[in-house]
């Protein structure tokens, strides 16, 4: 659910601090691709199934916001490095 909360960071980061679309959009692939990178390291400590499902379901929403970021794929190229060494280093 959409909270005043959730509308008022937005506005925070729209309005007052002026992020461009391009900008959203790689600050986006960057937390999603983190979160990836945390559960490929919670899928190599556990063996659970859940975390590396939830490691590539994140690893693809990080890799569509890095696709947006307008930066001459560099952005996108980076994560995609970075997902892969995680997958890696987590024995996928």
């Amino acid at each position: 659910m959409l909270t005043t909360a959730d509308v008022a960071a937005a506005f925070e980061e729209i309005v007052e601090l002026g992020k461009s679309d391009a900008v959203i959009q790689h600050e986006t692939a960057r937390k999603w691709a983190a979160r990836a990178v945390v559960c490929y390291r919670l899928f190599a400590q556990t063996g659970a199934g859940a975390w590396f499902k939830r490691a590539e379901d994140y690893s693809h929403e990080a890799i569509e916001h890095a696709a947006f970021a307008g930066d001459s794929c560099s952005t996108l190229l980076q994560l995609k490095r970075d997902l892969e060494h995680a997958a890696r280093d987590a024995g996928v």
